[in-house]
């Protein structure tokens, strides 16, 4: 089994952030302008995987 079987099917806000270093602040301004999907269970907010993977990969390249 590799790491990517065991990714969480979904991420929280806060899993999200820890995940990809990026900050709430950028995370809902993302949902916001629906470049990120989200799904609701409850009260919870949860980010599937792929989604934040397709997100984060979508990001422009910068060569520093």
């Amino acid at each position: 089994m590799n790491s990517l079987d065991r990714s969480p099917l979904a991420h929280t806000i806060q899993g999200a952030c820890e995940t990809t270093n990026l900050s709430r602040t950028t995370l809902y301004e993302a949902i916001k302008a629906k470049k990120l999907k989200v799904r609701k269970c409850g009260n919870r907010t949860l980010i599937l995987h792929e989604d934040l993977k397709s997100f984060v990969t979508k990001l422009p390249a910068r060569s520093v």
